[in-house]
Parts: C-alpha cells; structure tokens; sequence
C-alpha cells in the first residue's frame, strides 16, 4: 500500500501550476528559449528564458479536458503579472508598515545631515523597506 507524507505547500508548486497551460487543457511546446551570448570571446548558453504565449512552437488548445477554462487562466496570469510587480490597477498596491516608514524617516533624515555618524550603510540596508507580497486574487 502506498502512503503519503504531507508538507507544506510551497509558493513555488503553486505558482508552478497556476503557470502551466496544461491545467487549461492545452498541450503546449517550445515555451522556453535557449540564448547564446559571447563573453570573453567564449560562447555561453543560458536557458529557460520563457517566450510570450504567441511564440511558443506548437499549442493545441482543448487538447484534454482542463481544470480551468482558457480564458480563466490568461484571467490567472493578468493577476500573477500584477502580483509580482506589486501593482493592482496600474497602482503600487502594497503599504509600507509602520517600521518601514520609520526606516523611511531615517534614510531621509540620514540624507539631509551627511554627517550624521551613528548611522551606518549596513543599518539602513538591514533595515530597507521591502513590499509583502499580496495574495493572489
């Protein structure tokens, strides 16, 4: 018999498979691109840089009964594309929390008063507001 261990979710998984046209029932290939670069004289290959949707070589859509329809999943990656650049609307959707806003009147009070020695570059930097990723929607 077969058992199971159960994790937790990890963001990566989720985003994984919200990204993945097969949930949609679509068959999809070539959605990555392999680019060469000269540097240093010497070839180098990176790979999986992603392609939009339009240039992927081959896609059949209805291939097999998906999840989710097309059009609820180009709705899904509107919302990740949104998500990950921390806009909602065209707008900056996060806030800064209190401590942020804190860190914010020190960078600014620092820039004001170049002299000021009890402040270093790594204390500002530890302390550098950063934008909690919203849910998805």
């Amino acid at each position: 018999m077969t058992s199971f261990v159960w994790t937790p979710v990890r963001y990566r998984n989720v985003i994984g498979i919200l990204k993945n046209p097969f949930y949609a029932g679509v068959y999809v290939y070539g959605k990555s691109e392999k680019r060469t670069a000269i540097v240093d004289g010497r070839a180098r290959r990176s790979y999986g840089h992603g392609k939009p949707v339009g240039a992927w070589e081959v896609m059949i859509r209805d291939h097999h009964e998906g999840y989710i329809s097309w059009e609820e999943y180009e709705r899904n990656q509107q919302q990740l594309a949104l998500n990950n650049y921390g806009r909602s609307g065209g707008t900056k959707s996060c806030r800064l929390h209190a401590s942020d806003q804190r860190t914010k009147q020190l960078q600014l009070n620092v820039s004001r008063n170049l002299h000021a020695p009890t402040v270093s570059q790594q204390d500002l930097d530890d302390r550098r507001p950063r934008c909690r990723r919203s849910r998805l929607a």
